[in-house]
């Protein structure tokens, strides 16, 4: 009976029960947002009345049936957020009219049937996450005519066919996330014209050809997610552009040849994953340059030659993984530089000499693994001042001598 309420915000309680379909009766109404609550029940039909409305929140309750198509008659809104709940059916077609919308949220519901082609109608658009639903069918390339659209996510749906060309008309777009689908074909080489983008996400898929060389114009680009696709071919030596790169992760594609030099202009580079590949050639000694290294994955490849001296210059490294390698030549002693390296794996490689001494002096330790080399010599007893190691692996080596008292203080899990 609140004829004149313009604002209705109950949002972050306990309530329960069903949303009174009397609250189509407040024609006033600019914003009803009723978020983290334990509502039940349907969306009422009735809130199709509400011509005035610009705001619709109903995220984080337990919303079930369908999405009404009468929500389609709001043409004043510009929000609308139906995410985390069990909503199912189909988009409606009926939303592509509602011009004055800005942000569409029904990420974390049971939604399925084709994205609709009609959400290329909404050109005000700004956001548009369809995450973690049962959606099928391909993306539709009218989606390229939404010149407004800064984030685009449509992660952990069944999705299939190509990535459109057209979506790479999307001059606005900082973020573009299609991972955990079914997605086949290319990538497109037209994504490398957004260069507003800073987050490029499709990790999970079954895309192949190349890594475009395209990317590298992307200048403010953070994070580049291509991993557990069959992507072949080099890595582009062009990526080695992207200065604002943080986090690169190539792992478990089928790529060939060697890392680029060119990456040691990846200065604000934290993390690197391109194990699982089948990338060849030696590791670049200019990988010590990248000073704001943490994780570096290169496990599961084909890399020959010796281990780089260099890699003791990356004081902020976390993770070294060079596991299942051919890498031959001695463990530098300069690792033990490394303080804040927590895990150390080079097994199954054809490294010879003695495992250092200065190994000791990695307090944060706590897995080193170096089983399956050709390792020689004593076990350091200086591995005993460990005292966060939880795994120590030396087994299927040439070691010699007594195993030192010193590491039955540690309780690891100890393989020699």
């Amino acid at each position: 009976e609140l004829q004149a309420l313009k604002t209705l915000r109950i949002g972050e309680n306990e309530l329960t029960g069903v949303i009174p379909t009397e609250l189509g009766n407040l024609r006033a109404l600019t914003s009803l947002q009723l978020y983290v609550n334990q509502f039940t029940g349907q969306i009422p039909s009735e809130l199709g009345e509400l011509q005035a409305l610009k705001t619709l929140s109903f995220f984080g309750n337990e919303l079930t049936g369908v999405i009404p198509t009468e929500l389609g008659n709001l043409r004043a809104l510009t929000s609308l957020h139906l995410d985390v709940n069990q909503f199912t059916g189909q988009i409606p077609s009926e939303l592509g009219e509602l011009q004055a919308l800005k942000t569409l949220n029904f990420y974390g519901n049971e939604l399925t049937g084709a994205i609709p082609t009609e959400l290329g109608n909404l050109r005000a658009l700004t956001s548009l996450h369809l995450d973690d639903n049962q959606f099928t069918g391909q993306i539709p390339s009218e989606l390229g005519e939404l010149q407004a659209l800064k984030t685009l996510s449509f992660h952990g749906n069944e999705l299939t066919g190509a990535i459109p060309t057209e979506l790479g008309n999307l001059r606005a777009l900082t973020w573009l996330q299609l991972s955990n689908n079914k997605l086949t074909s290319i990538v497109p080489t037209e994504l490398g014209n957004l260069l507003a983008l800073t987050k490029l996400e499709m990790r999970i898929n079954q895309l192949t050809g190349a890594v475009p060389s395209e990317l590298g114009h992307l200048q403010g680009m953070t994070d580049l997610y291509l991993s557990f696709n069959q992507l072949a071919g080099k890595v582009p030596t062009e990526l080695g552009k992207l200065q604002s790169l943080i986090r690169l992760f190539l792992h478990v594609n089928d790529l060939t040849g060697s890392i680029p030099p060119e990456f040691v202009n990846l200065q604000a580079l934290e993390s690197l994953y391109l194990n699982g590949n089948e990338m060849t050639g030696t590791l670049p000694t200019e990988l010590g340059k990248l000073q704001a290294m943490k994780y570096l994955s290169l496990d599961h490849s084909e890399f020959t030659g010796v281990v780089p001296t260099e890699l003791g210059s990356l004081q902020a490294l976390i993770t070294l993984h060079l596991g299942n390698n051919n890498l031959t030549g001695p463990i530098p002693s300069e690792l033990g530089k490394l303080k804040a390296l927590k895990t150390l794996s080079m097994y199954q490689n054809q490294l010879t000499g003695a495992v250092p001494s200065e190994l000791g002096h990695l307090q944060a330790l706590e897995t080193l693994s170096l089983y399956h080399n050709q390792l020689t010599g004593a076990v350091p007893s200086e591995l005993g001042k460990l005292q966060s190691l939880e795994t120590l692996a030396l087994s299927s080596n040439q070691l010699t001598g007594a195993v030192p008292s010193e590491l039955g203080k540690l309780g690891v899990n100890t393989s020699i």
